[in-house]
């Protein structure tokens, strides 16, 4: 029998980032609600190594959901650098499950990506112990449609060059949610 999910009623983007910051900063004057907070638990539980979704994501066949999902959770825990003929995009986490599962909507979405863990040097870069687990994945023509919705994506002066000193950082993290983003961006 063929198996379908049906997608969360939460903006992708929203859930990626809350998956990869572990919680939501609440914007002066906004109020989420308990309803909101209690329904993105519900489909990424857990804190720190234990992250993960919990719902049918590789059943799930619109390609921009699964893109902005992961857009969400770049613009939360990763970083867009130069690299040898292009760019990439490294996304740690302390998940291995949820590197697991940022993994597999890379390969439905045929994106190029290794996963690996984190090494000593990538602390001392950034002047703390990374989370253990990276997503690696190459910043393709196709991969940058797919991820559009990722500031630090389509903000090319800000991408990492590695040759200074001070490195330019990624933006913006931590993700906001305000009164007018409610339960995602309306554009679903």
């Amino acid at each position: 029998p063929e198996h379908h999910a049906e997608a969360p009623k939460i903006d992708p983007y929203i859930l990626g980032a809350y998956l990869s910051e572990g919680r939501v900063h609440v914007g002066r004057g906004a109020d989420c609600g308990p309803a909101f907070l209690e329904m993105i638990s519900s489909v990424a539980p857990g804190e720190a190594h234990q992250k993960r979704l919990n719902f049918d994501f590789m059943f799930i066949e619109e390609k921009a959901y699964l893109g902005d999902l992961l857009a969400g959770m770049i613009d939360g825990d990763g970083a867009v650098s130069k690299a040898t003929g292009g760019a990439k995009i490294t996304l740690h986490t302390s998940s291995f499950i949820l590197a697991q599962q940022a993994s597999l909507i890379c390969h439905k979405l045929k994106l190029p990506y290794n996963i690996r863990l984190a090494t000593d040097l990538e602390g001392i870069q950034t002047g703390h112990m990374p989370n253990p687990f990276v997503v690696e994945i190459k910043l393709t023509a196709g991969a940058k449609l797919l991820l559009k919705s990722s500031s630090k994506v389509s903000n090319e002066d800000g991408w990492f060059d590695g040759q200074d000193n001070d490195p330019v950082y990624n933006f913006p993290s931590p993700v906001t949610i305000n009164r007018e983003v409610d339960l995602g961006r309306d554009r679903y």
